[in-house]
């Protein structure tokens, strides 16, 4: 019986062996997924911001570009009633 019960704790040990093995391969799959995740939420937020801010931007200078074409245009304005009297 002393050959049985080798087998017997040869295979209960192996699987023993495999089943922490893979916890712990789960284990490290989870952290990593984690930090990707981490990560990829860090990029996401830094890309909008940063989109957020170029768009802010591109709002002011394209009122500004408003604001000077409507005083050329005061002006002009301004410049023909001038030569009209």
């Amino acid at each position: 019986m002393g050959f049985f019960d080798k087998l017997k704790r040869l295979i209960l040990g192996t699987a023993d062996k495999t089943k922490r093995a893979a916890d712990e391969t789960a284990e490290r799959t989870k952290r990593a997924a984690d930090e990707t995740a981490e990560k990829t939420k860090r990029a996401v937020d830094d890309t909008a911001e940063k989109t957020k801010r170029a768009a802010d931007d591109t709002g002011e200078k394209t009122k500004r570009a408003a604001d000077k074409a409507e005083n050329a245009v005061d002006d002009a304005a301004d410049a023909s009633e001038d030569e009209l009297k």
